[in-house]
């Protein structure tokens, strides 16, 4: 078995890098059957990226409605999706809203193994509402990127934005990966 202390390299490592590292390691656990689903860290790494972008804070943990509020006052809703190589975007499924209380709504879509920013796409709180669709089973609502979404007025790629925020903490380094504020 590797010594793990033998990877101290990994602390010399940003964040994108830790994720391409961590990628390739759950896709080679995935393929081992070990894990079975994909639901982290997309989630937790869309939140980050975003607050990197905008600034503010990110939420408490506890949180229902918005992860991160900017220096303005703007809460945003996050969601991320890792989809692997080979899979569309549309085919990306993010997490359930369970409420609507946020100014914009944030979708970042990731591709496999190296959690590279695919598309990321913001709508204001109106449209998402219009958008959204409610299940009664989970008692919360979807919002699905297809075609038609992306082609709303008001809803806006902002990939390119989050693609240089990324290449930005790449080239920092770990040094760029500082304590993150919650509150």
């Amino acid at each position: 078995m590797a010594d793990p202390d033998s990877m101290d390299y990994l602390s010399t490592l940003s964040a994108p890098e830790l994720l391409a590292v961590s990628g390739r390691a759950e896709q080679m656990l995935r393929d081992r059957g070990v894990l079975r689903t994909r639901n982290r860290p997309a989630g937790d790494y869309a939140e980050y990226l975003i607050w990197k972008e905008f600034g503010g804070n990110l939420a408490p943990n506890s949180q229902r409605d918005w992860d991160v509020k900017t220096d303005d006052g703007e809460r945003i809703q996050v969601k991320g999706c890792a989809l692997p190589v080979g899979s569309p975007p549309s085919s990306a499924d993010f997490s359930a809203m369970r409420g609507f209380d946020f100014d914009l709504l944030i979708l970042v879509v990731f591709r496999e193994p190296n959690y590279l920013v695919e598309e990321a796409w913001r709508a204001p709180i109106g449209i998402v509402r219009q958008a959204a669709k409610h299940s009664d089973y989970l008692n919360a609502s979807h919002v699905r990127l297809t075609k038609q979404f992306r082609a709303i007025e008001g809803v806006e790629s902002i990939a390119e934005q989050l693609r240089a925020t990324a290449e930005r903490l790449v080239r920092d380094g770990p040094t760029g990966d500082a304590a993150v504020p919650r509150g």
